[in-house]
């Protein structure tokens, strides 16, 4: 602490016995996003609009928990996920992506006993992954702790989901990510260059080609 402004950031978490006030880990993250949902959004009700949400986050949460990841954030209608918490690196990998695998395979479970019954829609996500360096810690707010999780890989994962779209595919992982799978998945290569990222990276696309590009 530099002055006594600082004594209340974390004096009044001194009941908190394990708070976490700023570490470093190496974590795999998984940034999950509704792919194409604001056409939808424009032409339903706000009701069904958030009710299509809570279904797809109150199933894709029971997956991450079993994977035993952690939402560190949610964005209108996407996810960002932390894995290797009390892992190590190799085993919070194969959880990330048996994770993503998961979900996409619980998608289409909703999309055909679901979402095409009863909105006469398809679902789809784009999701991507990446393993770094971050910084983690505990924040107060609104007098609920908040885990925060931060850094350079954290901007590469989420660049590299915004990139699904464009390389059209559900779920594309960094090169870090796909050399630590003792038995990767059938993939895709592609070198990218991404917003706000200095070097190229080597991602492949493990998922499926959207269907709303096919469609238009």
């Amino acid at each position: 602490m530099n002055d006594e402004s600082d004594y209340p950031l974390y004096l009044r978490n001194k009941l908190n016995k394990n708070e976490n006030i700023g570490r470093e880990l190496r974590l795999c993250l998984l940034f999950l996003d509704v792919r194409n949902f604001t056409p939808f959004a424009e032409q339903h009700l706000a009701f069904d609009v958030i009710h299509i949400i809570r279904k797809l986050f109150f199933n894709f949460e029971k997956i991450i928990r079993q994977f035993e990841g952690k939402i560190i954030e949610t964005n209108g209608d996407g996810l960002y996920v932390a894995f290797g918490f009390e892992k190590t690196t190799k085993a919070s990998v194969l959880d990330t992506v048996n994770c993503g695998f998961a979900i996409l395979k619980e998608l289409k479970r909703l999309n055909t006993e679901y979402f095409q019954r009863y909105f006469n829609e398809e679902i789809e996500v784009g999701i991507g992954a990446h393993l770094g360096k971050v910084a983690t810690g505990d924040l107060l707010l609104e007098n609920r702790p908040h885990q925060i999780v931060m850094g350079y890989a954290v901007n590469v994962a989420a660049r590299i989901q915004e990139l699904t779209k464009k390389l059209d595919n559900s779920f594309v992982i960094s090169e870090a990510v796909y050399e630590l799978l003792d038995v990767p998945p059938e993939a895709e290569v592609s070198s990218e260059k991404m917003k706000g990222v200095k070097e190229a990276f080597i991602l492949y696309k493990i998922g499926e080609h959207f269907q709303y590009k096919k469609e238009k």
